[in-house]
C-alpha cells in the first residue's frame, strides 16, 4: 500500500491515476497485478487483479460471496449446472464444497450462506471452518427476491419491479444462535431467516435474467446491490459501480465511484472498504480485488466507511503524525496533542507516543502505540508507561503468603511481607512453589497437596490457612499451598450497559443438560455437574457453570449476548501478550463457523510485590476489528475493539470473553512448582500434547456462596488448575436475564 499512496500522492489534484504497465505487487500472500489507482473526494481506490488462481475455472466464474476479508465462494457454471468453491487465501487456491448450489445467486455471513431456489425462495447453509456445508436448510414462505447481498448479521435481497428495487433485510442477528433447526433425524430442517416488509426503494432495478429493465426514482439501472450495514455497492449494466452510505435508512442516494477504465459483472463485499469482483477485461474473465481507503484526515468525512472519522482512523496515525512533526520540534509527545480529543465519544486514550526527529534536512516521525503519559511541565517529554506502572497496588485490606519446599521433601508456609525471604532463611535450598495475596478479612479458599495427602479449607482471613495446616498429618511430606481470596478488586466493566440487547435471551454457556436444553436453575445447590459421566457429590444441582466437561462441549469461558460493532472496553490497565492479536485460522478444527476467527489476549495484575503478584488474561474472540496489537499497554476503560461474528460463532454475533490465571495454577504437571508464574501464550501446548488454555481458565464472577469452585478449580483429579476468585468491582460485574434464571444469583445463607 505505501507505493500505491506515493504514486497518488505525487499525482497531485489529477483526479485519476490508472496504468497502462500493469505493475506486479505482493499482497495477501498472492501475486496479484496492480490495475491501477483512482483518488477521488479524498478516497484511495485501488484494483488488484488476482492471477491464476488455482483451482478456479475464470471462464467460468458467475458468482463470488465474501465471508470475511480471505474466506470467499465462487460459483463456476456448466451449462446449467452450478458448481461451488471455496478459497481462505482471498482468491488465490480453491477448493471444491461438497454441496451443489441451486442457482448462482450467493452470499456469505455469520457462518451462513444463502441462495435462491428455482422458485427465488431463500435457502440457508451452515458454513464450516474448512468451507464445506452442512446441508441447505429452508425458510418460511417470504418474499420473492432476485439478488443477494450480505453484511453484519443480515442478508440483502433486491426484488425487481416495474417501477423500480425493493430491499429486503432477513436478519440472523434476531433469532439468537440456532436459527437453524434440524429434524429428529439430523437432516436439515428449516430455518427462522425470512425476509422482512420492504426496507427501501432503490433506484436499482435491472436484475439479470428478470427481463425486468426498468429505471428507478433516481434513473440507474443497477444490476445488484452487495449491501454492508454502512455501505451498499451497486453494479450498473455497463459495469460501472455506485456506493450508498445510507442505505439502512431508507435514503435512495446513490454516488458514483471513479472506476477508471474498470467495469464489473458483480460484487461481493467483504467489508465497507473491500471488495471482490468478476469482470471482463479484453474479453477474459478476471477475479479481482478492490480497496477503498481513507487518505484525507480532515474533511469530516468516513470516506471509507470503516466507522472511523479523520483522525480516527487507524489510517490517519501516521499522516497526522508527519504533519504533527513537521510543526513541532524534536521530541516525544502524546496522541493527544495531534489526534482528536475524543475517540469514538470516549476521552482521547492517549493511546500512541509519537517520536518526532530530525534525520539530515528530512523530518521523521515514529509513533508507538501503549498508555502514554504527559510530561507533568511544559515541554515535549512525554512517555510510555511500562507494564509494571499499570499493575493495580495491592489493596489494604490484603496479605502476602508463601509455600517453599526443600530436597529432602520438607516444607512449610508463612504469611506477611516476606514471607518467601523468612522462609529460605530458615533452611538452605528451598524452592518457592506457590507465593501470592490472602484477604485478611474476607473469604479464602486453601488448598494443601502433599505427595499422599491433600487438605482443602474455606474460610475468613488466617483461619483456613491454619485449619488446613493442621489437618495434615505429621508424616506429610512435599506439600504446597495454594491458596486464593475469594475475590481480587480489580475489573471494571467489560462494556457500557447501554450497549446490551434488552430482551435477548441467552444462557451463559453453549451447553446445558445432556442434550444441550437442560435448564439451568440457581435456586438449585449451585455446586455440581451436569455432565453425562461426572462424579457425583453431594447436593449435586442442575448449575451448568463447569465451563469444562468431558466431551467436545468445552467451553471455557462465556459467550456474551452483545451485538456486533459494540465497543469492547479494557476492564483494567494491562498489557496486551506478545502474540496476543491473534488471526486464528480454525479450518482444521472442525465445527461451523468461519475459518478466521479474530481474538485478543491482553493481560492484567494485581499486587505491589511482583513474588506475590496475581495475574490473569482475558481473551476475547469473535471480534470484528481490534485496535489494539501486541505488547501495547492499555487503559481501564480503552476500547480494545469491537464485538464480531467471526470464527465458530455458528452464525450468531456475540463475544466470547474467558479468563486465564497466570499465577499459582497447578495445570496439569506433576512439578508443582510449574503453576507458579505461568508464561501464558495463546493456542501453545505443554508435554503431553493438552491444550494448557483450559487448565488455566477461572471464573470472573467467581462464586457467592460458602462451597468450592467447581469450574475453575478441578480438585476432583490431583488438584489441577486453580481457584476461580470475583474478579470484579462491586457493581461492575456483567449479568445475565434469561428465561429461567439472572446471574449473579444472590449469596446463599
Amino acid at each position: 500500500m505505501k507505493l500505491r499512496l506515493a504514486l497518488v500522492l505525487a499525482a497531485g489534484a489529477t483526479g485519476c491515476l490508472t496504468s497502462d504497465e500493469p505493475e506486479v505487487a505482493e499482497t495477501a500472500g498472492a501475486t496479484t497485478v496492480l490495475l491501477g489507482n483512482i483518488y477521488q473526494n479524498g478516497t484511495l481506490v485501488s484494483f488488484e487483479n488476482i492471477t491464476n488462481p488455482v483451482g478456479l475455472d475464470l471462464s467460468r466464474l458467475v458468482g463470488l460471496a465474501a465471508c470475511d476479508d480471505k474466506a470467499l465462494y465462487a460459483i463456476e457454471q456448466y451449462g446449467s449446472v452450478f458448481t461451488l468453491h471455496f478459497s481462505n487465501d482471498a482468491g488465490q487456491t480453491w477448493g471444491p464444497v461438497n454441496r451443489a448450489v441451486v442457482t448462482k445467486e450467493i452470499a456469505c455471513d455469520h457462518g451462513l450462506l444463502v441462495t435462491l431456489d428455482a422458485n427465488h425462495n431463500l435457502k440457508v447453509a451452515r458454513t464450516r471452518f474448512d468451507g464445506n456445508l452442512n446441508g441447505w436448510y429452508s425458510t418460511p414462505a417470504s418474499t420473492q427476491v432476485d439478488r443477494l447481498g450480505g453484511g453484519d448479521g443480515s442478508f440483502y435481497g433486491v426484488k425487481a419491479t416495474a417501477s423500480g428495487g425493493d430491499l429486503y433485510i432477513a436478519s440472523s442477528r434476531a433469532y439468537g444462535n440456532a436459527i437453524c433447526h434440524d429434524e429428529p433425524d439430523g437432516t436439515p430442517g428449516s430455518c427462522d431467516l425470512i425476509w422482512g416488509s420492504r426496507w427501501a426503494q432503490l433506484g436499482a432495478t435491472q436484475v439479470t435474467g428478470t427481463g425486468i429493465i426498468a429505471a428507478g426514482t433516481d434513473g440507474l439501472l443497477v444490476g445488484n446491490v452487495q449491501a454492508w450495514s454502512r455501505r451498499a455497492f451497486t453494479v450498473e449494466p455497463d459495469g460501472r459501480v455506485y456506493t450508498n452510505t445510507r442505505i439502512l435508512e431508507g435514503v435512495n442516494g446513490w454516488t458514483p465511484m471513479d472506476t477508471g477504465s474498470e467495469r464489473y459483472l458483480t460484487l461481493t463485499a467483504a467489508a465497507p472498504n473491500l471488495l471482490f469482483g468478476i469482470q471482463r477485461r479484453n474479453n477474459v474473465i478476471q477475479l479481482n480485488r478492490i480497496r477503498v481507503e481513507e487518505t484525507s484526515c480532515s474533511d469530516g468525512v468516513d470516506n471509507d466507511a470503516n466507522g472511523f472519522v479523520d483522525g480516527e482512523d487507524p489510517m490517519c496515525v501516521k499522516p497526522l503524525a508527519q504533519a504533527f512533526c513537521a510543526a513541532h520540534v524534536d521530541g516525544d509527545y502524546c496522541a493527544d496533542r495531534y489526534q482528536p480529543a475524543t475517540f469514538l465519544g470516549q476521552a482521547n486514550q492517549n493511546a500512541h507516543l509519537l517520536t518526532c526527529g530530525t534525520r539530515g534536512s528530512y523530518r521523521t516521525s515514529t509513533v508507538k502505540p501503549g498508555v502514554c503519559q504527559r510530561y507533568p511541565y511544559s515541554g515535549n517529554h512525554d512517555y510510555l508507561l511500562d507494564e509494571e506502572s499499570l499493575v493495580v497496588p495491592t489493596p489494604s485490606s490484603f496479605n502476602y503468603y508463601c509455600s517453599v519446599q526443600w530436597p529432602d521433601g520438607t516444607w512449610n508456609v508463612a504469611v506477611g511481607g516476606a514471607a518467601c525471604e523468612y522462609l529460605k532463611s530458615t533452611k538452605a535450598n528451598g524452592s518457592v512453589v506457590r507465593a501470592g495475596m490472602y484477604s485478611m478479612t474476607a473469604l479464602n479458599y486453601v488448598h494443601a497437596h502433599c505427595l499422599y495427602d491433600t487438605s482443602t479449607k474455606i474460610g475468613i482471613g488466617m483461619a483456613p490457612i491454619t485449619e488446613a495446616k493442621a489437618a495434615l498429618p505429621a508424616t506429610a511430606t512435599r506439600c504446597y499451598f495454594q491458596i486464593s481470596a475469594a475475590a481480587y478488586p480489580l475489573f471494571d466493566r467489560m462494556w457500557d450497559p447501554a450497549h446490551e440487547i434488552p430482551g435477548r435471551l441467552t444462557n451463559p454457556f453453549t451447553h446445558g443438560g445432556a442434550d444441550g436444553s437442560t435448564p439451568l436453575n440457581a435456586s438449585l445447590v449451585p455446586f455440581g455437574f451436569n455432565e453425562v459421566g461426572a462424579p457425583e457429590y453431594p447436593g449435586r444441582g442442575w448449575v451448568d457453570r463447569f465451563g469444562h466437561d468431558f466431551g467436545a462441549n468445552r467451553e471455557t469461558a462465556y459467550d456474551t449476548p452483545l451485538d456486533e460493532s459494540r465497543p469492547v472496553l479494557a476492564p483494567a490497565d494491562g498489557v496486551v501478550l506478545d502474540n496476543g492479536s491473534v488471526t486464528r485460522d480454525i479450518r482444521y478444527n472442525g465445527g461451523e463457523g468461519t475459518p478466521n476467527q479474530q481474538e485478543l489476549y491482553v493481560k492484567f495484575s494485581i499486587g505491589s510485590n511482583a513474588e506475590y503478584r496475581e495475574s490473569f488474561v482475558v481473551s476475547y474472540a469473535h471480534l470484528r476489528k481490534r485496535l489494539v496489537v501486541d505488547r501495547q499497554t492499555v487503559r481501564k476503560g480503552q476500547i480494545l475493539g469491537f464485538v464480531g461474528a467471526t470464527g465458530a460463532t455458528g452464525g450468531f454475533g456475540h463475544l466470547h470473553v474467558g479468563v486465564l490465571r497466570t499465577t499459582n495454577v497447578n495445570l496439569h504437571s506433576p512439578l508443582p512448582e510449574s503453576g507458579y508464574h505461568v508464561d501464558f501464550k495463546p493456542d501453545v501446548t505443554d508435554t503431553t500434547g493438552n491444550n494448557t488454555q483450559s487448565f488455566n481458565a477461572v471464573d470472573p464472577l467467581g462464586w457467592a456462596n460458602s462451597a468450592a469452585d467447581p469450574w475453575g478449580y478441578l480438585w476432583w483429579n490431583s488438584g489441577r488448575g486453580a481457584w476461580s476468585p470475583n474478579l470484579f468491582l462491586a457493581g461492575k460485574q456483567f449479568t445475565y436475564t434469561t428465561g429461567w434464571w439472572t446471574y449473579p444469583p444472590a449469596p446463599k445463607n
